[in-house]
């Protein structure tokens, strides 16, 4: 599919050019989104990411000032 688009000119865009590596979020966001087998190096970038989740939120979800606009627990 992505050669039927031809090469893209090599100016600065999001997701990586030929000659340049793609930000891992993307690599990481795509293989979650398809599954495993389909991108191999989003695949490989997922198995090396901690299980940060695991620790709990980032961020206190009572603490207004976490998230501008939301309303505390009640």
């Amino acid at each position: 599919r992505r050669d039927r688009h031809g090469v893209p000119v090599d100016v600065p865009v999001q997701g990586g050019m030929p000659t340049r590596v793609k930000c891992l979020h993307v690599l990481v966001a795509h293989s979650l989104a398809v599954g495993p087998g389909v991108n191999p190096f989003g695949d490989e970038a997922l198995a090396l990411l901690t299980d940060w989740a695991r620790k709990g939120p980032c961020v206190d979800p009572d603490d207004p000032d976490a998230m501008p606009g939301k309303k505390t627990r009640s």
